[in-house]
């Protein structure tokens, strides 16, 4: 069994929680410089194993143990000890065992393998695994090798009586001389009341024959006092029978009333609730009828308004069948022009036409020169980074436009005037031929469209009409989705607030940190999400999808300002974050982005400052937005616009018959709605009449609720009678029976006399029997009573002397064979120790020798090596105290503790350890720096003992030492530092070059301030 890890947190220096890498099973070195927190570590593994300085915390002390640094207050810490059970000597059936203990100011709690348990399960615990409260030698914490150095001789010998575990002998010798004391004191108790008694019986015989003749009277006495509780007991029964019945009958009416008070309450219960439902159906049909009167109102101002469109729209056709007659005389007409203008093309116009041909060629090429310039102002138009805002980009480019769309047309209008005047008056005939037969065509298709429009729009009025009855289903449920749009507000609200939480908390400290940086820090621009803006809302959500984490980065000028930045935060632990130095961010002038409409750069949908550029194009660079256009709306209304202009003939028709479709649809809506006004008006008048009849009956059932309720209280109150009249008298039957108890037993034969008389009879005889008492009132009424119990009370005393008086002798015999069993103890741990010290002396002083002495009160000695092997003859209470005596050379005398040099003393009190140490050799040892006051020979020397011993075949045992001097790290298995920073300490693992090195450094720095 060993120590395989120790995980602290929260405990002293130890803010944070600290897993130290796994323990060797042999030899483990600590090091690290004072005040770091060595022993604050080596105090965590006492105050994990229980030992007696923390065993019993008060909640002054356990504030103490908590971590006191700067930041956030630590309100509870914890010590974790993992075991290597693979041996089994801890009772608990697994290979690995954690015991951990956690506390706080009002809280000291165990845990074994994650289940809680008891502070005495874990001293059990750890006292069934070898760890003896009487020897806590295998922890020695600072100054324990100097105290047992200077420690005297009378304190040695204490100390091997603690480590003997005498002192659960003492504390049961102590318990046994108290409970002596009280049984002797119960013996002399007892032999006094037993004087007591038979002084007491002894008077108590001669009062016995006036007693009997008392005894006599006073049976027949009781005997008459009997009869006549008994009868006025009967009387009493009898009474309480009759009151019983009359109680029944009260009851039963109780409870009729009460049945039909809960009837009349039930019936207005229902009738209240009845009336509520029918107040709130009022409530609604009035609603209703207001929105009824209110949508009557829209649809007469509907129809009347179609009425006065029908008029109108008659009155436009009676005009255009005036206008179709001028149109039929018109077409005469044009076609008669039309043949004359076919005889001036041939005569007049062909000659013409070669030198215009000349002229169009010119403009020909005018007009592409104008296309090139027009190309050039489409290309200036794109380059929109020239101008601050789209307000400006646009009147510069309309006014480029505007010039050019002049030239155009001048050069369009010279060119125009040509062609015009040579094949116009061809291109107007035929023009006029094909646009005729055209629009013939059109005609007849928007007539066809215009029939199937009118179809639609009958269908879409239809279905108007069905959804102003479903809104007005809507209105009913405009409470209900008004609550459900504040939910959702509600639920926007916190999912905003809920932002902050989606950033880490790393970056979300840092960000912080950073702006209260900007103050004192110069080239600090902030992070990108602060530094960017999309031009238009639209584009935030492709912003945020681009942007990622990116967005959080920190914008700086240079790598000096991030690492200076960086340097802050590590010290402050405020959070970690990315930054953006703009003298090392490396982005391509120009990007090659697809040409295309539909995709463009995502840099050119942002706003930001000139300055950032480089770190915006390192987050967006690469970055497209897409654009996805409906334009199925727009084709829609394109074809709609050609249709409805080739309706210029027959609109008005159609809209005639709309309009009549749309008067009568109007005219059956407003019936309808009159008719469920109507509807509406009588079911309002049928509730309110219901609600009074109601109302009435409300009235009349809280009467008959008024009147149930007084008869009710009046039951009360008569019963209220009956029971004070039954109290009454049962208090007399508990009385009279009270009376007839303390009576005692009688005889049959008195009782039986006396029963037959009267109770006039009975009262005059209990009088005559009084008076004859009377004539023993000196007598002592319970002479025999006592006489008796004072014999058994002798018997029952004399018994309990014998067994106080057994118990006494056998206390005497324990309290001996606990005396000769801790001299045993004493003497045979004082054998083992010395024995042991010996041996261990020779090791660490091969040349030595060291002995053990236990010296007499009366100056003699006892050797630990040779003798102390009859400790019943003369016991350790005469021995005054145990002396230690060494020879460091091996010839010539030895030498007391106190003729020693400091270093010698230390190491003989290593020695003494280790002695106690193999008397009872724990699983492990813990060792803070033992080596502290020895030279380097004799640390060579402890230090090859603790290799011997951790690396031993037959015993072997964990240490963990820690020390400054570089014999022990030179011997151990793995080494471990204490690092120190911000008031925090922590446990790291080294290398053993590492640990001499650190080692080596502090003794050159001792050795440096030893010379100034």
């Amino acid at each position: 069994m060993h120590i395989k890890q120790v995980i602290v947190c929260g405990f002293r220096s130890y803010k944070d929680q600290v897993a130290v890498e796994p323990f060797s099973k042999q030899h483990n070195v600590v090091i690290g410089r004072n005040g770091t927190g060595k022993s604050n570590f080596f105090d965590a593994i006492r105050f994990g194993l229980l030992t007696s300085r923390f065993a019993n915390l008060r909640p002054d002390e356990r504030q103490a143990l908590l971590h006191e640094g700067s930041g956030k207050h630590v309100m509870s810490a914890y010590v974790e000890i993992v075991f290597d059970n693979s041996d089994g000597r801890l009772p608990v059936d697994d290979s690995v065992v954690t015991l951990r203990r956690t506390i706080g100011v009002k809280k000291d709690e165990f845990f074994l393998n994650r289940k809680h348990i008891t502070k005495s399960d874990v001293v059990h615990l750890l006292e069934s695994a070898g760890f003896s409260r009487s020897n806590p030698y295998y922890i020695v914490q600072q100054g324990k090798v100097n105290a047992l150095a200077v420690m005297r001789e009378r304190e040695r010998l204490e100390l091997l009586k603690e480590v003997a575990g005498t002192k659960v002998y003492e504390d049961q010798r102590v318990k046994s001389l108290k409970i002596l004391q009280d049984t002797q004191s119960q013996r002399d108790k007892i032999q006094e009341v037993v004087r007591y008694i038979e002084e007491r019986l002894s008077e108590l015989e001669e009062e016995k024959e006036e007693l009997k003749e008392y005894q006599q009277l006073d049976r027949e006495q009781r005997a008459l006092e009997y009869t006549m509780h008994d009868k006025e007991l009967q009387k009493v029964r009898e009474e309480l029978e009759a009151l019983d019945r009359q109680q029944q009958q009260e009851s039963e009416m109780s409870t009729d009333l009460h049945e039909q008070l809960m009837h009349v309450r039930a019936e207005i219960s229902r009738i209240e609730s009845n009336h509520r439902t029918k107040k709130q159906y009022l409530a609604q049909l009035v609603e209703e009828k207001k929105d009824q009167e209110s949508e009557r109102k829209e649809l007469m101002e509907a129809r009347y308004k179609l009425e006065m469109e029908v008029e109108e729209l008659q009155e436009q056709i009676r005009t255009d069948g005036v206008h179709r007659s001028a149109a039929s005389k018109e077409v005469e007409m044009v076609k008669r022009e039309i043949e004359a203008k076919r005889a001036k093309l041939a005569n007049e116009i062909l000659p013409a036409f070669q030198q215009a041909e000349h002229t169009h060629d010119q403009v020909t090429r005018n007009l592409q020169e104008c296309q090139v310039q027009s190309e050039h102002l489409i290309a200036k138009q794109s380059r929109t980074s020239q101008f601050r805002t789209q307000q400006e980009r646009d009147a510069y480019l309309q006014r480029e436009i505007s010039d050019i769309e002049r030239l155009v047309r001048r050069k369009e209008s010279d060119t125009a005037s040509l062609r015009y005047s040579i094949e116009g008056l061809a291109h107007s005939i035929e023009g006029s031929e094909r646009t005729l037969k055209q629009q013939m065509g059109e005609l007849r298709e928007h007539r066809r469209q215009v029939d199937s429009i009118g179809e639609e729009v009958l269908r879409l009025k239809e279905q108007r009409n069905d959804m102003n009855e479903e809104r007005k289903e809507k209105w009913r449920e405009e409470n209900q989705i008004s609550y459900d749009v504040r939910e959702l507000k509600k639920k926007l609200s916190d999912g905003e607030n809920s932002l902050q939480s989606t950033m880490a908390y790393d970056v979300r400290r840092g960000l912080q940190a950073v702006r209260d940086m900007q103050g004192h820090i110069r080239g600090i621009y902030g992070p990108l999400i602060e530094l960017v803006r999309p031009v238009d809302e639209r584009y935030c959500i492709a912003v945020d999808e681009a942007g990622g984490g990116a967005l959080f980065h920190v914008v700086v000028d240079t790598d000096d300002t991030a690492a200076k930045i960086m340097r802050e935060l590590e010290k402050k632990n405020l959070g970690r974050l990315t930054f953006l130095p703009l003298n090392r961010l490396k982005v391509k002038d120009h990007h090659d982005y697809p040409q295309n409409d539909d995709v463009v750069p995502i840099v050119d949908k942002l706003e930001f400052p000139t300055e950032v550029r480089k770190a915006v194009m390192t987050a967006f660079g690469k970055k497209l937005l897409c654009r996805d256009l409906d334009t199925r709306e727009s084709e829609l209304a394109g074809q709609l616009g050609e249709g409805v202009e080739g309706l210029a003939i027959s609109e008005r028709d159609e809209n005639l018959k709309a309009k009549q479709i749309d008067l009568a649809n109007a005219s059956r809506l407003v019936d309808d709605n009159t008719s469920l006004l109507k509807q509406l008006e009588l079911k309002i008048e049928t509730l309110q009449q219901e609600i009074t009849n109601e109302n009435t009956q409300m009235d009349t059932l809280n009467g008959e609720d008024i009147s149930v309720s007084d008869q009710i209280q009046q039951e009360a109150r008569r019963a209220e009678k009956v029971m004070n009249k039954r109290r009454r008298l049962l208090k007399k039957r508990e009385d009279t029976t009270k009376d007839i108890r303390e009576l005692g037993t009688l005889p049959m034969s008195e009782l039986e006399k006396f029963k037959v008389l009267s109770y006039q009879e009975v009262l005059k005889q209990f009088k005559r029997r009084n008076e004859k008492l009377k004539k023993y009132s000196h007598v002592n009424k319970k002479a025999l009573d006592q006489f008796m119990s004072f014999s058994e009370q002798r018997t029952t005393l004399l018994d309990r002397k014998k067994e106080i008086d057994d118990a006494y002798n056998s206390i005497k015999d324990l309290i001996d064979v606990l005396d000769k069993r801790k001299d045993e103890a004493i003497f045979r741990t004082f054998k083992g120790v010395a024995g042991f010290f010996a041996e261990v002396f020779r090791e660490l002083v091969p040349t030595g020798e060291g002995k053990m002495i236990l010296v007499g009160a009366d100056t003699s000695q006892t050797d630990g090596a040779n003798g102390a092997t009859a400790p019943a003859e003369s016991g350790v209470d005469t021995y005054s105290g145990v002396q230690i005596k060494v020879n460091f050379r091996g010839e010539g005398d030895s030498y007391l503790m106190q003729q020693l040099s400091g270093g010698q003393k230390a190491l003989v009190a290593l020695a003494f350890i280790f002695a106690i140490q193999r008397v009872d050799p724990a699983p492990f040892y813990l060792f803070d720096e033992i080596d502290q006051a020895l030279d380097s020979t004799h640390r060579a020397a402890v230090a090859a003992l603790i290799h011997r011993q951790a690396h031993s075949k037959d015993s072997p045992a964990q240490f963990i030492t820690s020390t400054f001097r570089p014999e022990l790290v030179n011997i151990a298995d793995k080494f471990y530092g204490i690092g120190y920073q911000n008031k925090i300490s922590n446990v790291y693992s080294m290398q053993k070059e590492e640990s001499l090195d650190f080692i080596s450094n502090i003794m050159a720095e001792e050795e440096g301030v030893a010379g100034a």
